[in-house]
């Protein structure tokens, strides 16, 4: 089954049609997935995000510190508080599978700022190397996205582990 939310109302109408359409199973929400989770006991296997690029999360920031402390979202830490991309990208992995239960797999799209920032963007970076989460990192061609003309990079998460080669 896949599972679905986007804050655009217009968005998740045309998500769950394509997926009707397409013969996909599937439950869409309304939302925003920073600050609420329709999914919350549903372990995920495979997860793709577009966040929003360069969104502040300013104006969110007591409701999502809130989540942090309340529900233990967003483990890395918090990123600047111009652009909310490390934030999606946390709740993303904080959403796979447990490893012992077989793991999962996420990519998200970011921009070359996102990979690049010094300060807090670099905190959630070195911890997600840290725990060894990143499977690959993909250079895209610029002007691939409408939304931009930046060149964009599809990052590969993963908390499942493949046997050593022997």
């Amino acid at each position: 089954q896949a599972l679905a939310q986007d804050l655009n109302s217009e968005i998740t109408i045309f998500a769950a049609a394509t997926m009707f359409i397409g013969g996909v199973e599937a439950e869409v929400h309304t939302g925003d997935s920073l600050l609420a989770d329709p999914f919350v006991d549903v372990p995920i296997d495979i997860a793709v995000s577009q966040p929003p690029f360069g969104l502040s999360w300013a104006s969110q920031e007591r409701r999502v510190r809130h989540q942090h402390d309340s529900a233990g979202w967003y483990r890395w830490g918090f990123p600047q508080k111009t652009d909310s991309t490390w934030l999606f990208a946390s709740r993303l992995i904080e959403k796979l599978r447990r490893p012992e239960d077989g793991g999962g797999r996420a990519v998200t799209f970011m921009t070359p700022g996102s990979l690049q920032r010094h300060g807090a963007d670099d905190n959630i970076r070195r911890a997600v190397l840290e725990e060894d989460l990143v499977e690959t990192i993909i250079g895209l061609p610029g002007r691939l996205s409408p939304l931009t003309d930046i060149a964009l990079y599809a990052l590969v998460f993963t908390n499942k582990k493949a046997e050593p080669l022997r």
